[in-house]
C-alpha cells in the first residue's frame, strides 16, 4: 500500500505528498518508532498526550509520513507527507480494517473485564497441542477506547477453523 491510497482508506485529505512512499510501519508511540521509509506515524489525541507535540521529534528521527488532525506547523516539513483526517484512531482503524480485508484468516475476538488474557494464553495451547499454531495476536486495552468500551485481545490463527469446529 502507498501513502497516497490512505486518502481513499480514511477519507482524508492529503496535504502534503512529497514522495508516494509504502506504508510498512504504522506508529502511534513516537518513543517506540521504528525509523523507515515505510514508518506512519498517527498523531492521536489522548487524555494526556497529544500525538501532535511528538511530529517534529519524529521528523528528526527520519520519519516522513503522518497522519494528524489538525496541521498547524506542517509546512516546516519540506519532504514529508501529510494526510489530514478527522480522527486519527478511526483513521488507522480504517487502514487496519483494509489491511485485514486482504486476508482469509480467521479471527477469533475475546471480550469482557475479567479473563481475557488467561483465555489468550489457553488457546495458544491448544493451538500449538493441535499442530496448527496461531499466527499472532494484537491486544487492544486502551487505543481510542472510551470507559465504556470493552477491551479486547483478537487472535489471528490458522486454528480457528481447527478449535471451533461445530
Amino acid at each position: 500500500m502507498l501513502f497516497s491510497e490512505l486518502e481513499r482508506i480514511t477519507d482524508g485529505t492529503t496535504m502534503k505528498l512529497a514522495q508516494d512512499l509504502p506504508v510498512q510501519s504504522l506508529i502511534i508511540d513516537s518513543r517506540k518508532a521504528v525509523v523507515n521509509a515505510g514508518s506512519v506515524f498517527f498523531a492521536i489525541r489522548g487524555p494526556r498526550n497529544d500525538g501532535h507535540q511528538f511530529i517534529s521529534q519524529l521528523y528528526d528521527l527520519g520519519i516522513r509520513q503522518f497522519v494528524v488532525e489538525k496541521t498547524e506547523g506542517i509546512e516546516k516539513f519540506e519532504d514529508a507527507n501529510v494526510l489530514l483526517v478527522k480522527s486519527s484512531v478511526a483513521a488507522l482503524q480504517s487502514v487496519a480494517q483494509s489491511h485485514r480485508q486482504q486476508f482469509q484468516i480467521p479471527i477469533v475476538g475475546i471480550t469482557g473485564s475479567n479473563g481475557k488474557t488467561i483465555i489468550k494464553e489457553w488457546l495458544f495451547q491448544l493451538a500449538a497441542l493441535s499442530g496448527v499454531g496461531p499466527v499472532g495476536f494484537a491486544a487492544s486495552a486502551s487505543l481510542g477506547a472510551k470507559r465504556s468500551e470493552e477491551p479486547v485481545i483478537v487472535i489471528c490463527c490458522r486454528a480457528a477453523n481447527v478449535l471451533f469446529r461445530s
